[in-house]
């Protein structure tokens, strides 16, 4: 049987008192998030929605000033589960209050994803030139008999 890889690149975060309310066309659906990270977000629903649906949607939570617009992308749908959403074009601003949403949850920012460090270009030194001896004296040919 294959395995099948987790392919997060941030760590999940229970969401307690978080609704977002999603817009599908002219369908609006009501959901509790059930985590969420800077990736993205599982929203508890009955609705399905196909694999590779856009979505616009607000969350919402007590304490915050204004919901947070977003937009997202269906990534997985199951029924009685609800909807897996990648966020998608997050722009600075909308990422760095869902940075602080997340924190007020309890949860983390940064990225499960090791980054390769850049290659490092080693200059290589000049090569030394070897010491200099004492002048070799040159022999003169051997005359010919």
């Amino acid at each position: 049987m294959a395995s099948i890889r987790n392919q997060r690149r941030y760590l999940r975060t229970r969401a307690s008192n978080l609704v977002a309310h999603l817009r599908v066309g002219d369908k609006l659906i009501l959901a509790p998030i059930e985590d969420i990270s800077l990736g993205g977000m599982l929203a508890r629903t009955s609705e399905s929605l196909p694999i590779g649906t856009a979505v616009m949607f607000d969350l919402a939570r007590p304490g915050l000033k204004r919901p947070l617009r977003l937009l997202g992308v269906v990534v997985d749908t199951r029924i009685g589960r609800g909807l897996g959403i990648r966020f998608d074009g997050i722009d600075k601003d909308a990422a760095l209050r869902l940075g602080e949403l997340i924190q007020d949850l309890g949860g983390f920012t940064h990225s499960l994803l090791v980054d390769k460090p850049e290659e490092v270009t080693v200059k290589a030194e000049p090569a030394m030139a070897p010491p200099r001896s004492a002048p070799v004296p040159s022999v003169p040919p051997n005359p010919s008999p």
